[in-house]
């Protein structure tokens, strides 16, 4: 007995990844004007928008059960509703929903009419043998095609490199590390899984040998590919073995760019989190000091209380200064203090930065971010910083906009010097980079962080095509 998926009856495959996500559930000015036309509030309208992406998905609308809970998340992301909203398709919501999707979609919703046509016109219906025979001659003929145009595709000097994979001089291939795993998120294991993307990288260029040949295509291939030894995958055929081969070769970049960035960001996430120790350190280290100003504060408030005059409470503010040491010393600590007040860590993160710079600037330079946005302020950023990376003055011209970072990052801002408003402090720069660690975090909680995955998943059929 076939499987559902190779029949017209097509099923999402789990998980969705936010590629798919982007590309076939975000819905158009006019679906959206739909939506709002037929519904009533917020849960009606997530709802039939769930519904509808689905169907032009499926074919269908399917049940409850089989929607990814994914789908209606990033649903209620795009349209702005709040986690509480739920998506509810009661029965009576589900045939009016129906009704309306195939009316915007000139659908017809009539089986029997459909048989009674075949029948009418003298055509017997094929035995299910028979149709899962034919679909599976026709994907073996789609997948041969693929197979036949990649290969031309590939370059000879990179087909010997290739070769070069399932090579076992020593009883074992390079194929092998295709398939492992990164360790934990340290520096040297970060500086180990940039070169292994180096590696893989050297390889060619997999996206073009691989252009126009749908992502799920390319995965199915992949899994396949990670599946077999070199052994069973040298008994292929020349095209069929070099497709099996690039697809394996190019999603495991892909997921070695992902990795990488996943562990930087949690080498990022350690850092800000030793910066978040120092500053309780020095916060209790310094609690005296703060202590011995509220007092003073206290006693001149005593002082004006008391109704002592303007020059003896002059008088008497002066010794107070004094007493810690004079106006340029109380100054220089309390601005020492002043650099983290609102618990702005920040401006400690330089220290334990300086090893892991290097690094974090490689990693940049070897990604192609994109905005999910129409805001490029942060894309801008990390270009001017990647052309600004060797220089060691204190400051840089002034090009781009810090408006991205937070609060805290506006109080590093504040505290350069005076004067100095026609340039960025070369530190600030780097704390912005420090800060490109948290957008990133949110481009990959939404669809087409990474340019390479945006141009693969251009290609991508609808959901259960062959």
């Amino acid at each position: 007995m076939t499987t559902i998926d190779r029949t017209a009856y097509p099923r999402f495959r789990a998980p969705l990844t936010p590629t798919e996500l982007h590309d076939h559930f975000i819905p158009t000015a006019k679906e959206l004007t739909l939506a709002e036309a037929n519904t009533r509030d917020d849960v009606a309208k997530l709802t039939f928008l769930v519904l509808y992406k689905c169907f032009q998905c499926l074919g269908y609308l399917p049940r409850d059960q089989e929607i990814p809970p994914e789908v209606i998340a990033h649903l209620r992301w795009y349209l702005h509703l709040d986690e509480s909203v739920p998506c509810q398709v009661p029965p009576r919501s589900r045939r009016r929903c129906g009704t309306l999707i195939r009316q915007a979609l000139s659908v017809t919703l009539d089986v029997q009419k459909a048989l009674e046509t075949l029948i009418k016109d003298r055509y017997e219906l094929p035995a299910f043998s028979t149709l899962d025979r034919l679909a599976g001659e026709v994907r073996t003929q789609v997948n041969d095609r693929w197979c036949a145009q990649i290969l031309t595709r590939i370059p000879g000097m990179d087909r010997q490199r290739l070769d070069q994979l399932l090579a076992t001089p020593d009883g074992k291939s390079d194929c092998n590390r295709l398939k492992e795993t990164p360790k934990s998120a340290t520096l040297s294991h970060l500086d180990e899984w940039f070169e292994r993307l180096t590696w893989l990288q050297s390889f060619g260029d997999g996206a073009s040998w691989l252009a126009e040949v749908p992502v799920l295509k390319i995965q199915h291939l992949a899994a396949e590919a990670r599946s077999l030894d070199v052994a069973e995958l040298r008994d292929h055929v020349p095209s069929r073995r070099y497709t099996l081969v690039v697809s394996l070769l190019y999603s495991t970049q892909i997921q070695t760019q992902d990795q990488l960035v996943t562990m930087l960001i949690k080498r990022m996430a350690a850092i800000h989190q030793q910066a978040r120790e120092k500053l309780e350190t020095l916060l209790r280290q310094e609690r005296s000091t703060m202590e011995s100003w509220m007092q003073a504060m206290a006693d001149i408030t005593r002082a004006v209380a008391e109704g002592v005059n303007d020059t003896t409470l002059g008088k008497f503010a002066r010794s107070m200064v004094d007493r810690f040491g004079g106006p340029d010393t109380f100054l220089a600590a309390y601005e020492a203090l002043a650099k983290y007040h609102g618990n702005n860590y920040l401006p400690l993160m330089g220290s334990y930065f300086a090893s892991h710079r290097a690094a974090l600037f490689r990693v940049l330079r070897s990604l192609d971010l994109r905005s999910t946005s129409q805001d490029q302020t942060l894309i801008s950023a990390v270009e001017y910083l990647l052309v600004h990376e060797r220089r060691r003055k204190k400051y840089l011209p002034p090009a781009i906009s810090l408006d991205f970072g937070s609060r805290a990052m506006a109080a590093v801002r504040a505290n350069q010097a005076q004067g100095e408003d026609d340039v960025r402090s070369t530190a600030t720069g780097d704390v912005c980079v420090q800060l490109c660690r948290q957008r990133i975090q949110e481009w990959r909680s939404r669809p087409s962080w990474l340019s390479r995955i945006r141009r693969s998943a251009r290609t991508v059929p609808p959901l259960g095509g062959v």
